[in-house]
């Protein structure tokens, strides 16, 4: 709603001088980019240079998901990696691709696949540790339907158990039947189905306690966050028990929603810090800024003091020049009046003359000159 404004604000900061300093980087899509520099005639010349970094191939998804699936501890069939490589080599021609964030949200969707499927499996299955065509499959074709639809995200949570359409919601006394797994929904479902679902049976104890143990090793397993160290001190997985009677789909649902929370607190953290860095490099520039205008009043202070004591000195030396003018007017005025009095009443010893009371008197004391005759000689 501001954006004008913004870019407008940036501009100004950009010319000012204060901010020569500055440099200024923004990120973003190249048509968003290309948007916001046009929304401002002043902002894209100052804008000289650009660096763009390519989506991912289909290869790079590939390879990522791959490493995920290794560092999980799974095994991916033949199957899903045709899967996965036809899947991203159609996704990143879409509009909307994310990248890794979009990769990711097929792996996790393709984990709830997983977990639904094998949730009735013998723990000793070789299918729990595996991933099949069933499980990326519909992965795949989710983000694809979410492309099309012309969603701009993803969202960032994706859709909990109870939710999503592929799983039903449980009570705690139905029994886990294949058939309420059943995904598509253009099949109708078996006579045994629509009866199990009108006449729920008990969980056998047994069962129950086996799939609990079963999900519990899976959650400590599949589920761990390696960024979640602040939250369990500092060993990057929580380990919770699991209680008793909760349904293994409940459970596992639960363990995304940890590690999801396990990331968004890692990320929460990574803000603090940037903050903490933001405000500790705010702090430095202010006190550099302080510092310079300390130096700018101490230069200041020094040229005003230099200027003073430059202008007393100049004072003094017209004091003193006066001074000796007068010095030098009183020495003329004084041969003056020594001339006139010799002219006056010459001292055959040529003795310096003396003012006395009235008048003048030669050295030898003699010979006297009055004021008045003086001052009539100077006239004339």
């Amino acid at each position: 709603q501001f954006g004008g404004e913004a870019c407008s604000a940036l501009v100004a900061a950009m010319t000012n001088p204060k901010y020569a300093g500055v440099v200024v980087i923004i990120a973003g899509y190249p048509g968003e980019i290309s948007d916001m520099l046009d929304t401002n005639p002043g902002m894209k010349s100052r804008f000289q240079h650009f660096i763009e970094f390519p989506d991912w191939t289909p290869n790079d998804c590939v390879d990522f998901f791959t490493k995920r699936v290794a560092e999980k501890g799974f095994e991916m069939k033949d199957d899903a990696k045709s899967i996965v490589q036809d899947g991203f080599a159609q996704l990143v021609k879409m509009s909307g691709w994310g990248n890794a964030r979009d990769v990711d949200d097929v792996w996790k969707a393709g984990m709830r696949e997983r977990a639904s499927r094998v949730v009735d499996l013998p723990s000793d299955s070789a299918q729990i540790r595996s991933l099949i065509a069933a499980d990326i499959g519909p992965a795949i074709d989710e983000k694809v339907k979410a492309r099309e639809m012309g969603s701009a995200s993803v969202p960032s949570r994706p859709p909990t158990w109870t939710e999503g359409a592929s799983v039903p919601s449980l009570p705690l006394d139905t029994q886990f039947s294949p058939h309420l797994h059943q995904r598509d929904k253009d099949v109708p479902l078996t006579e045994e189905a629509e009866a199990a679902r009108a006449q729920p049976a008990p969980v056998e104890l047994e069962s129950f306690v086996q799939l609990e143990n079963q999900a519990s090793q899976e959650a400590i397993v599949d589920y761990s966050c390696s960024g979640c160290g602040s939250l369990n001190g500092g060993e990057g997985m929580m380990e919770e028990a699991r209680d008793e009677g909760v349904p293994d789909n409940i459970w596992a649902e639960l363990q995304i929603a940890k590690e999801e929370e396990y990331q968004r607190e890692a990320a929460r953290q990574m803000e603090l810090q940037r903050l903490e860095e933001e405000r500790k490099r705010i702090e430095a520039e202010h006190a550099a800024e302080q510092e310079r205008l300390q130096q700018i009043a101490e230069e200041q202070a020094r040229q005003e003091a230099l200027r003073r004591a430059r202008e007393a000195y100049e004072a003094q030396l017209r004091q003193q020049r006066e001074a000796e003018e007068r010095r030098r007017d009183e020495e003329r005025k004084k041969q003056a009046i020594q001339e006139a009095l010799r002219r006056i009443s010459p001292c055959p010893a040529g003795f310096q003359w003396y003012q006395c009371g009235t008048g003048w008197r030669c050295g030898g004391g003699s010979h006297f000159v009055s004021d008045a005759e003086l001052n009539r000689n100077f006239t004339q």
